[in-house]
C-alpha cells in the first residue's frame, strides 16, 4: 500500500499561553474567520486594536457573563450559556476558528458546574449583594468531575474540524526538588495533562529591546515539544523549541499555511 501525504490543511488546536496584555487575542484572531467566546469580559479593547491596525476585520464575539439584553448572567447559568455559544459557533458555517478566552475564567465556570451537579452552594454573583452565603468547597471526588468536564470539552470540540484556540495564563510553582515550573493556570492535576490534548502549545512573550538605538517591542512564539507526553510545562527552557520572532502576524499565519 502506497501512503501519500495528506492534501488536507492542518486543523490546529492550540493552547496559547502568555501573560495578560501580551497579545494572545491579537494572535488568535489572525486565524481564519474567528469567533470568540469571551469569559473575561474585556474583549472590546482587544478587538478594537485588531480592527484599527488592519490585522483583522469582522471579528465576532459574545460574552458569557452578559446576555444579549445586557443583563448579567448569574453564575449557575453561565455553564449553559457558555456551551450554547460555543456549540452554536462550531456548528455555524460562518466560522472556521473558535477562540475561548480565557481558561482562567473557564475554570470558575467549570467549578460552578461541578457544584451544581453535586448540589453544592454557589454564592450570589451580583455586586452589592448582602448575602453571606459562600461557595461550597469542592471535595476530593469533585476534582475528578472537574477534570472530566475539561477533557470531554476539548476532545469533543476537536471533532468539528475547526481551528480551536484556548487562551490561557500561566502560574509559576516550585516542585519538591526546588525546580521552578511554569504551568497552565488550571487547578490540580488537570493542568498536567491538558496540554497533551492540543495539537500545539505556544507561549507568547513580549520583550522590550533596543534596535538601532531605539527601544522596540518584539514578540516571540515558543513552541512546546511536538510529543504530547513531553509537554510538562516549565521543566526548564529545554522543554521548549527555539523561539520564533513574531514580526508580522500575517507572515506567521502564512508560515502556518493559514
Amino acid at each position: 500500500m502506497k501512503i501519500e501525504p495528506s492534501k488536507n490543511k492542518k486543523i490546529y488546536s492550540v493552547l496559547l499561553l502568555g501573560a495578560p496584555k501580551v497579545g494572545k487575542t491579537t494572535l488568535a484572531t489572525q486565524f481564519p474567520r474567528p469567533y470568540i467566546v469571551d469569559l473575561d469580559g474585556n474583549m472590546d479593547g482587544a478587538v478594537d486594536y485588531v480592527v484599527k491596525t488592519g490585522l483583522k476585520t469582522g471579528v465576532q464575539w459574545d460574552t458569557v457573563n452578559v446576555d444579549e439584553q445586557g443583563k448579567p448572567v448569574e453564575r449557575p447559568a453561565r455553564w449553559d450559556r457558555f456551551m450554547k455559544l460555543l456549540y452554536d459557533a462550531v456548528k455555524s458555517p460562518d466560522f472556521d476558528t473558535i477562540i475561548v478566552d480565557s481558561t482562567t475564567s473557564l475554570n470558575e465556570v467549570i467549578m460552578d458546574r461541578v457544584r451544581t451537579i453535586q448540589g453544592r452552594t454557589i454564592a450570589p454573583s451580583m455586586l452589592g449583594s448582602a448575602s453571606k452565603v459562600k461557595d461550597g468547597a469542592l471535595e476530593i471526588q469533585d476534582w475528578g468531575s472537574f477534570a472530566g468536564l475539561w477533557y470531554n470539552l476539548i476532545t469533543d470540540l476537536k471533532t468539528y474540524g475547526k481551528h480551536l484556540i484556548f487562551n490561557s495564563h500561566t502560574v509559576v510553582e516550585k516542585d519538591i526538588l526546588g525546580v521552578v515550573r511554569e504551568i497552565v493556570n488550571i487547578p490540580g492535576k488537570t493542568a498536567g495533562y491538558i496540554p497533551g490534548l492540543f495539537s500545539d502549545v505556544w507561549m507568547l512573550t513580549k520583550v522590550e529591546e533596543y534596535v538601532g538605538g531605539k527601544q522596540v517591542t518584539n514578540r516571540y512564539i515558543q513552541q512546546a515539544p511536538s510529543d504530547p507526553s513531553q509537554r510538562l510545562l516549565g521543566l526548564g527552557t529545554s522543554a521548549w523549541e527555539d523561539s520564533k520572532k513574531l514580526v508580522n502576524l500575517k507572515t506567521i499565519m502564512g508560515d502556518l499555511g493559514l
